[in-house]
């Protein structure tokens, strides 16, 4: 006994202080986004991760161990994302890997077989076909959202026309103008024309001067947070006031940040209405407020709860941290039920609940649409 003494000391000697108590928590990798051009939603992201760790350990963990989160910037760049997957592979207390965006995942997925770690997709939206059994995603796939959000807008809007402005180097902001595209002549829309742009550019004049002359009745931005806040205000400030609808990066409260009042009747749609009386949200917003001082969160936050929420229902159910068990676990999930809505899966992939809802930025943040 006085060996086993010694020895336990000797180690606790060289071990960082804490790290005793590290050892039995259950543990997600959050490699997310802090910096680069995909910041704004790494930072959501972490703030609702965050939320949900502190609930899910106010009822008691999981499994009766405490739930922690081991962050990583992964910048939004796939070379990293990959890098830090696979230190979280190499590590048996990391069930799981949180990232943000289409432009890691697309890395991701085909590693995921060797390194054999559950990860989920925060922020994907692109179509994608033959996932790894490790590989989930949780957003509204924009391909499949796309009919019934263009189908209302329209009517709403009494639009026949619609034009694009997409950013070329985003695999998210691709994927809309092809599904805008490809989805708006079977609504009834004509699509008067296409601009582009990469990300980091300031100057939208030429494209907006070019979609100013074909008169459209709709314009579909497709776009993040910074460069959808300069189009939408370089376009109201040069008389362009068509309606703008935009996808899921659009859905960050900072564009009315950046572009003030501009941004007011801009549209996007989600999986979240703030405006839900179902408990899980009305739960989520007292606490959001209460913490924040803030009444509607970005969706980024709602999704970085949801993804930790989804993890930690699927080791409850698994039974142990069991990273196979973990991953069918969550291929099994049927009718959960969180903040964004109920996720049910067939397998790998996507929720298989795909429920657009239409939200218009107004004073107050994101509204439904007709409130």
């Amino acid at each position: 006994m006085k060996r086993r003494t010694l020895l336990a000391t000797a180690l606790a000697a060289t071990l960082p202080l804490g790290a005793t108590q590290a050892a039995d928590d259950v543990v997600i990798g959050g490699a997310l986004s802090l910096s680069g051009p995909f910041a704004a939603y790494g930072e959501d992201n972490k703030a609702g991760m965050d939320m949900a760790v502190e609930a899910v350990n106010a009822k008691g963990g999981v499994l009766g161990r405490k739930l922690r989160i081991q962050y990583d910037d992964s910048a939004g760049d796939r070379a990293k994302a990959v890098a830090i997957y696979r230190k979280y592979g190499a590590d048996p207390s990391i069930v799981a890997d949180l990232f943000v965006s289409s432009v890691e995942f697309v890395a991701l997925d085909p590693v995921a077989n060797e390194v054999k770690l559950p990860m989920i997709a925060i922020g994907s939206v692109i179509p994608y076909k033959d996932f790894s059994p490790w590989s989930f995603r949780i957003q509204l796939i924009v391909s499949k959202a796309m009919g019934p959000v263009l189908t209302t807008v329209a009517a709403a809007k009494k639009a026949k026309t619609i034009a694009v402005i997409y950013d070329t180097a985003n695999n998210a902001t691709v994927a809309e103008q092809t599904a805008v595209k490809d989805t708006a002549p079977a609504v009834g829309l004509k699509l008067t024309g296409v601009e582009s742009f990469r990300t980091g550019d300031q100057d939208f004049s030429a494209q907006l001067t070019n979609i100013a002359s074909q008169k459209p009745d709709l314009l579909y931005v497709a776009a993040t947070s910074n460069e959808a806040a300069l189009i939408i205000a370089q376009a109201r400030d040069m008389g362009l006031n068509t309606p703008i609808l935009g996808g899921a990066p659009l859905n960050d409260p900072k564009i009315g940040d950046l572009a003030g009042k501009a941004a007011y009747g801009v549209m996007t749609f989600a999986s979240f209405s703030p405006k839900e009386q179902r408990p899980e949200v009305t739960d989520f917003l007292a606490r959001y407020k209460a913490k924040t001082g803030k009444s509607n969160p970005p969706i980024y936050v709602v999704l970085g709860y949801d993804a930790v929420m989804l993890i930690a229902q699927a080791v409850q159910r698994a039974g142990s941290i069991d990273r196979d068990a973990i991953r069918q676990a969550l291929g099994s999930t049927r009718d959960f039920t969180t903040v964004t809505g109920t996720f049910t899966y067939s397998g790998p992939g996507d929720n298989t609940n795909q429920v657009p809802k239409i939200l218009v930025f107004g004073p107050n943040g994101f509204e439904p649409m007709g409130q």
